[in-house]
Order: C-alpha cells, then structure tokens, then sequence
C-alpha cells in the first residue's frame, strides 16, 4: 500500500507475542486519550472551576481579615485552592486508569491476548532504511518502523469487532488509519467473518469520518456520565462485510 505522502507501506499480521507487545503503546493509544479526555472534562467543568474560585476568594477575604495585610502579594496563598482543578485531573486520570485496567481483558497481557486464535492483530509498517527509495532498501527487514495498528476480536462465527487502532501523532495525515482498517477488513471477509462492528467516542471525529467513509453505518448512541456530568457518546458503528466489492476493498493494499 502507499500512503498519500508517497510512502511504501507494509501490511502483515502480527504473529508473535513480542512482535504484538511492541504495538501495546499504539494500539491503546485511543484508550489513554479518552481517560486523559474525561479526567480534564470532569476537572474543567463549571462546578469545579466555580469551587476552586471560591475557595480562593473566600481564603483571600479570610486572610484580610486575620492578618490585616498590607499588600496583595501576601495573598498567594490563597491561590492554592487554584491548584484544585489541575490536581483533580491527575487524581482522576489514575482513578479512571485503575479501573479500566480491570475492564479491559488485553491489559495487562496485550500480545498474548491478541495472538491467540480466533482473535488477530495487524501491524502497519514504514521502511525504515537510510535509502527507502532504492530498490535494495525494499527488502522485508527495512520495514521495521511500525506506523499503526487495528485488531480483530472474534465475537462469533459471523461477527467481529475492529478494535486497538492506533496511529502515532507523527504519523498521522498520511491515511495510515484508513489502509489498516481496510486491511483488517479485507482480511477478516477472507477469513469468513460476513459482519464487523465497532465502538467509538464522540470525540474522535478523525476516527469517526474515517469509518464512515469505509461504509460502517451507525447503530447505537449511549451518553457516557461520570459523577453525574455528560462526559462523551459512545457510539456502535457495524458493516455488512459480505455485501463489500472484495476488489475495490483490496484496492492498493495487495
């Protein structure tokens, strides 16, 4: 397959436990960016930054009062309930990280996990060569720069679910995403599957035209709520698998 900045890149699956541990980072990559999306949503709402706030205007008023100060920089103490919203955050990303590391069955063990039958893992790569342009640089072990990754969860002998696709930041806007879901795709119909489905936040809108634009249609929306504020939707997404061209989904990537 070729990137849209002209760039080679190799699909493979994922075989070994290693190989598919070294994409634990980058396959969780959508996972840590929603916890860190909630601990800033919840620690940035009105409620708090309105506690926070008057928690330094009540200590300011108080301390005025007490010690009679003479100047306004003898007040910086009562800028210390304005550190409420930056240490909620962090107090709230470990809680949120904490309980979801029990939610999710890859964890703690992701490349033993993704490794075994049914379930299957996929690994996008970039030549990593001094001289990716030559024919000689093109050999199997130049393309080596791992670039993105989706797996496939077997749900049953008719379903799958496309999951842990991930693309580092320095990598993204070359179409990476989109060639490795059509890939996972491609190869999940080759394998039998006819449906596939998969979850995703509201707030991922790159992430959400890029399954639109693959055919994923829309089947479910649940508000997702944590001490009581709307936090995000997640959203089910599923494709009729069987009814794709398997020649226009093979397109450029074989």
């Amino acid at each position: 397959a070729i990137s849209r900045k002209g760039r080679q890149v190799q699909l493979r699956p994922l075989l070994t436990e290693p190989e598919a541990e070294a994409c634990r980072d980058i396959g969780l990559l959508p996972f840590t960016w929603t916890i860190d999306r909630v601990a800033h949503r919840i620690s940035s709402s009105p409620p708090v930054l309105a506690v926070a706030g008057l928690a330094a205007a009540v200590t300011a008023w108080l301390m005025i009062r007490r010690y009679q100060l003479s100047s306004w920089r003898q007040l910086w103490p009562a800028a210390c309930p304005l550190l409420l919203p930056p240490a909620l955050r962090g107090l709230l990303w470990l809680d949120c990280s904490r309980k979801h590391t029990w939610v999710l069955p890859d964890y703690r063990q992701f490349g033993r996990y993704w490794i075994a039958p049914p379930n299957r893992i996929y690994g996008a790569f970039f030549n990593s060569a001094a001289a990716p342009a030559s024919r000689s640089a093109n050999t199997e072990d130049n393309f080596n720069l791992l670039v993105g990754t989706a797996a496939c969860l077997h749900l049953d002998d008719s379903a799958c679910e496309l999951q842990r696709v991930g693309v580092p930041a320095e990598f993204r806007g070359e179409g990476i995403g989109e060639i490795i879901c059509r890939h996972a795709m491609l190869q999940s119909r080759r394998l039998g599957y006819s449906r596939m489905q998969l979850h995703v936040s509201s707030d991922q809108p790159r992430a959400i035209r890029i399954y639109e634009s693959l055919g994923f249609k829309l089947k479910e929306r649940k508000p997702i709520r944590e001490l009581g504020l709307l936090i995000t939707e997640q959203r089910l997404y599923e494709i009729d698998l069987a009814g794709l061209d398997p020649v226009k989904l093979a397109g450029g990537l074989d």
